[in-house]
């Protein structure tokens, strides 16, 4: 990995990636919600061997969509840490960049 060479990472691309992922977690969060009250609201007044198998379900569903939501912020945080880590090996290189011109222009002053 040469110094002389600018990191190749798609800034715009990672950012639009993190957007939406976040974008999506909050809606499928929100939406497990909704989904739940309004089973909440359905489950009023029902009792038997139907509503056992409903409850379970409902709560394999609601744990499955606030599991994918947290794993879909994951996502968005790795690649923000990519993120970050390219623009700071960008930096890296520039500074090194510096250094050695620094270092080569003392070269050619006689001395």
């Amino acid at each position: 990995m040469s110094v002389w060479t600018d990191v190749a990472y798609d800034h715009a691309r990672a950012q639009r990636a993190i957007d939406l992922l976040e974008r999506m977690a909050g809606e499928l969060a929100a939406r497990t919600r909704a989904r739940a009250a309004l089973a909440d609201e359905a489950r009023q007044g029902w009792s038997g061997a139907g509503r056992a198998g409903f409850d379970h379900r409902l709560g394999d569903l609601v744990a499955g969509g606030e599991d994918l939501a947290h794993r879909m912020r994951l996502a968005a945080v790795a690649i923000d840490s990519d993120l970050e880590a390219a623009v700071e090996e960008q930096r890296r290189r520039e500074r090194r960049r510096a250094e050695l011109e620094i270092e080569y222009d003392q070269l050619l002053v006689p001395g």
